[in-house]
């Protein structure tokens, strides 16, 4: 069940969000991609401005979409792997 007022409220901040980025909004919220909630919020944390740059050049490696960003190189992943193994290894070792 949906709260009352939820899709004219949807709407009405997709008017705000620029057209080019507008219809992966409404997929989002429309619950039809998880990949498009993840470009969406990504895209609006940074503005919605100077995409895909600003995604791609995130500086906020402990938000937990971080991994997860559109537009970012293949082998950041790889290495946070790596460095949660060596967190893990460490922490197993402590405890």
């Amino acid at each position: 069940m949906t709260s009352p007022g939820l899709h004219e409220r949807i709407q009405a901040k997709a008017k705000r969000i620029p057209p080019r980025y507008r219809s992966r909004y409404l997929k989002a919220m429309d619950g039809g991609s998880l990949r498009a909630g993840v470009d969406a919020f990504c895209a609006e944390c940074m503005g919605w401005e100077d995409l895909p740059d600003s995604v791609r050049d995130c500086t906020s490696p402990l938000c937990p979409l971080f991994p997860y960003r559109p537009y970012h190189p293949k082998h950041r992943k790889v290495e946070l792997s790596k460095a949660r193994r060596s967190r893990d290894a460490a922490n197993a070792q402590d405890g």
